[in-house]
């Protein structure tokens, strides 16, 4: 029972015994002390219903903070998935990309028109999407932290540890190479008349991802985009540890499936960086 509650209980009991207390005085005593009785008698019942009311209002302001501690409770728990899954996505894309990448240099080798450029076109998707992951991370954990805050202001308990840690931002720059690495095929395919006109023909298909409405504009400014967005996730990170001990609890809350997730994507990130086959290939991890 918290402060509010115990004064309009206390008020309460209080109206009730005076008020029982003044009819027993008005019937005991003459016409004056009954009409004092009978007065006391109304303003304690007044008393009473103030009472009451006070005791409505602690009731409706607590089931408020209920609910806000269950509504912050709902939404870090999708924040937290949602993160979760655009990083565990992250390798997928960019091995997706570097693999693709492997068959372009082929098909320029080849003079391969069509198919080189759309290798070019698949590899950037990827890319694009792995920039589009970066950004929903980033955003997530704005709000996670956002959102911590008030459901500890609403006397929450503390809640567990954003997903996605500090550390793994360095493991996420090495896409600004995979996107470098696409630029050079594209500029040496540029020089070859055929495939050149190839490119014309094909730089303004709309592709269909967050950020880029065509090729040609994907190609020229996924280099950048990709930097802007690894910055501001370590920015992000570094702002969400720097504030951890306040809002959260230590990553070893983390549920275990969570951080098992995280640390095999973490690893695949890592065995792309070493340009190791990660697990999903059929291969033991980091196999070559």
């Amino acid at each position: 029972m918290d402060t509010i509650d115990k004064i309009a209980t206390s008020t309460v009991f209080a109206g009730i015994a005076a008020a029982v207390g003044g009819l027993a005085g008005g019937i005991a005593g003459g016409f004056a002390e009954g009409i004092a009785g009978a007065c006391l008698g109304a303003a304690l019942v007044y008393a009473l219903l103030w009472g009451l009311w006070i005791s409505d209002a602690a009731s409706t302001k607590r089931q408020e903070r209920l609910d806000m501690q269950q509504s912050c409770g709902s939404k870090l728990t999708l924040l937290s998935n949602q993160a979760l899954e655009a990083f565990e996505a992250l390798p997928r894309n960019l091995l997706g990309a570097e693999e693709i990448l492997d068959q372009a240099e082929i098909d320029l080798k080849d003079g391969a028109f069509s198919p080189f450029w759309d290798s070019v076109e698949r590899a950037t998707t990827h890319l694009a999407s792995f920039d589009s992951g970066l950004r929903t991370i980033t955003t997530n954990s704005k709000q996670h932290r956002d959102t911590a805050s008030i459901l500890i202001s609403a006397g929450g308990t503390s809640p567990s540890r954003f997903p996605v840690v500090l550390n793994s931002t360095e493991n996420v720059r090495l896409a600004r190479a995979s996107a470098t690495r696409l630029m050079t095929l594209v500029r040496q395919a540029q020089r070859n008349f055929h495939f050149a006109t190839i490119y014309e023909q094909r730089r303004t298909n709309q592709i269909l991802v967050a950020g880029f409405t065509q090729l040609g504009e994907a190609i020229a400014l996924l280099g950048e985009r990709l930097e802007i967005s690894i910055t501001a996730l370590s920015a992000q990170m570094s702002a969400l540890t720097q504030n951890v001990d306040a809002l959260h609890s230590t990553v070893t809350a983390q549920g275990s499936d969570q951080a098992q997730r995280f640390k095999h994507a973490l690893e695949m990130l890592d065995n792309i960086q070493r340009r190791r086959i990660p697990y999903p290939r059929r291969l033991n991890d980091g196999a070559y």
